[in-house]
């Protein structure tokens, strides 16, 4: 579909067979425009259905802004236009679960762009929806289900061929539904965030964004892309940098004679430039250390995820414990570091020193750029050929080049 060129515009359509089988007042991908006018157009052609007397049998329905514009200034921020995607889905599901057509409706909803925007398991998972009135509630599906499952479900509901071999061989749905129908109706929940909120002059990667294309799919770069609403969404910035060779941290956990602490999460942050000292492990990204000669202490399910931490000294996250000796061993339990990007370590890259059964696993190794200016490098050279600096090799797309400049340092005044 063409937009019109003002919003209240009719749209036109680009192919030919398509004509008089979409809604001209339906808005396509139109970034400064809300989803929420999205929902409340197909809401009043719901109900111009329901008065007549008839409803298609198949509507193809896109809410696009969970694209964002990424850290644009001036633009919502990610977390503004996830939450406005959210609530117009809401809206819709609230009226179609109030209408008449709600006993034979099924709705199947799928991410967009399901290749990237990679978690913790695979770049390909996404996530999906069905809601109907004969949906399985109260239950756990493991059969693994594609795009493509999606749509020879519904194909089998509309009595339809397949239309390729891909869907003919596909998994079909069925173990999702159930015989008895459970009509009580759905209710949208209100947003919890701020819908409204704006990315400012200094937010993370706005430089590369103001260079990027919102105005159509698939114009940018998406490794790009995806590091901008990451740090967006979960980035917190913190650097130490000082003059002088001394121990320096970006956090610093300490349990001091108070026996066990429980549960501490450390998450989301993006820590850089921690210039400390190459004399010692316990100063570097995140330290968590245990003290007191009186009170022994320690740390059951702490739990470190998801944090980027760049160019530091010495270590990239390590532990450090007065109670590590064969004569007073009383270590931390259940501590889990898991899916932290560690490149740039002066020495150690992960070091759970003190720690009875600690799960390391899923992380991200990036390799060292010899052009960044760093006060270590220059007094010690081989610094950088010790620990996570192994690990990575060079990259050589474009994309990647430009993930790790953006790596370099904040983009915020210090």
């Amino acid at each position: 579909m063409n937009n019109g060129a003002t919003p209240n515009a009719p749209a036109t359509s680009r192919v030919p067979a398509l004509e008089g089988h979409f809604d001209p007042g339906f808005r396509s991908l139109d970034m400064d425009y809300s989803d929420l006018r999205r929902a409340e157009r197909f809401i009043s052609e719901l109900r111009r259905f329901e008065q007549e007397g008839e409803m298609p049998r198949l509507i193809i329905l896109r809410l696009p802004n969970d694209h964002t514009a990424g850290t644009s200034v001036g633009k919502l921020t990610p977390t503004a236009y996830l939450a406005e995607n959210d609530l117009a889905f809401g809206h819709i599901i609230e009226a179609i679960s109030h209408s008449r057509s709600w006993p034979q409706t099924a709705v199947f909803v799928v991410e967009d762009h399901a290749q990237n925007g990679p978690d913790h398991v695979d770049a390909h998972r996404t996530i999906a929806y069905l809601i109907s009135a004969y949906a399985r509630r109260r239950t756990v599906d493991s059969t693994l289900y594609s795009t493509a499952s999606m749509l020879r479900t519904i194909e089998l509901i509309l009595g339809l061929d397949p239309m390729s071999q891909f869907d003919a061989a596909a998994h079909p749905m069925l173990a999702c539904f159930q015989a008895e129908p459970e009509l009580r109706p759905y209710h949208a929940l209100p947003a919890r965030v701020d819908l409204d909120a704006r990315n400012g002059q200094t937010a993370w990667g706005a430089e590369h964004a103001q260079e990027m294309d919102f105005s159509r799919e698939d114009a940018d770069d998406d490794l790009l892309l995806n590091e901008l609403i990451w740090r967006s969404v979960r980035g917190f910035d913190l650097s130490n940098h000082g003059e002088g060779d001394r121990p320096r941290r970006g956090v610093n956990l300490v349990a001091e004679g108070c026996g066990t602490l429980t549960n501490l999460l450390v998450a989301g942050l993006f820590i850089h430039d921690v210039n400390g000292t190459q004399r010692q492990k316990d100063n570097g990204g995140i330290l968590f250390r245990t003290q007191g000669r009186q009170v022994p202490s320690r740390y059951d399910g702490l739990r470190l995820g998801r944090n980027i931490i760049w160019r530091v000294d010495r270590s990239g996250i390590a532990a450090q414990s007065y109670h590590a000796s064969r004569t007073r061993w009383f270590p931390s339990t259940n501590v889990v570091i898991r899916d932290n990007r560690v490149g740039d370590v002066g020495g150690d890259g992960i070091v759970p020193w003190a720690t009875d059964g600690c799960l390391v696993e899923q992380h991200q190794p990036s390799r060292p750029r010899p052009d960044l200016p760093c006060e270590r490098r220059r007094a010690d050279p081989g610094a950088r050929q010790r620990g996570v600096h192994r690990a990575g090799p060079r990259r050589a797309s474009g994309a990647a080049d430009r993930l790790e400049r953006l790596g370099q340092g904040p983009r915020v005044p210090q």
